[in-house]
């Protein structure tokens, strides 16, 4: 879990690890393969209605342990390793003839959210990456 949040993607089998229930989410409604959900242990109740994959792993895991392995601050109760999508420049450009996308590029902020949102008026095309990116 480590390794797949300091290096996401790099690493044998590929997946980037993820912290906090509303990446947890945002991985599901996006469509990527969550393979393993760690959980601590009285916090299972985060998981209830989410559409987790029968294939999908879960291990709940004492806090502390969990916590360690977590690379953030102040880690959340819930963490995940899932399967980036693939992607293409040519997938972040495409489709964007009338307007110049915004392509913000961040590694190691502690709230990437604050920097897209102050960096530039709202747009459609706005598209956002970054590396071990947790969410507070």
């Amino acid at each position: 879990m480590r390794r797949s949040l300091a290096h996401p993607g790099r690493e044998g089998l590929g997946l980037a690890g993820i912290e906090g229930p509303n990446l947890l989410e945002e991985a599901l409604r996006a469509g990527l393969r969550v393979a393993c959900v760690f959980a601590a242990q009285g916090a299972e109740n985060l998981l209830d209605g989410l559409p987790l994959p029968p294939e999908t792993e879960i291990l709940l895991l004492p806090r502390e342990l969990l916590a360690q392995a977590l690379t953030t601050e102040t880690p959340q109760p819930i963490a995940a390793l899932v399967e980036p999508p693939e992607w293409t420049w040519a997938h972040m450009l495409d489709g964007h003839e009338k307007t110049t996308p915004l392509i913000v590029v961040l590694a190691g902020v502690q709230d990437p959210a604050i920097w897209v949102r102050f960096s530039a008026p709202p747009r459609p095309s706005a598209h956002m990456a970054c590396s071990a990116c947790p969410e507070r």
